[in-house]
């Protein structure tokens, strides 16, 4: 049973393996990463949105949000 954790905080008792564990940690970590490029690329986009660059906005926006890893 050495393959199989138990999660305390659970209400009822659930049993995860290991490697569906890391295929979570997988999923978490690439949506943490995209998360920080729309963050990036939100605040590359505001800044020029605020010099009136709408274009370069505009694109800079779509590239981040397109972005797939």
């Amino acid at each position: 049973m050495s393959d199989w954790i138990l999660n305390p905080e659970w209400e009822h008792a659930q049993f995860v393996s290991i490697s569906e564990l890391k295929e979570c940690q997988n999923k978490l970590k690439f949506a943490n990463e995209r998360i920080k490029r729309l963050e990036e690329g939100g605040g590359l986009a505001l800044g020029y949105a605020s010099k009136g660059d709408f274009e370069s906005a505009d694109e800079v926006w779509l590239k981040a949000k397109e972005a797939k890893l």
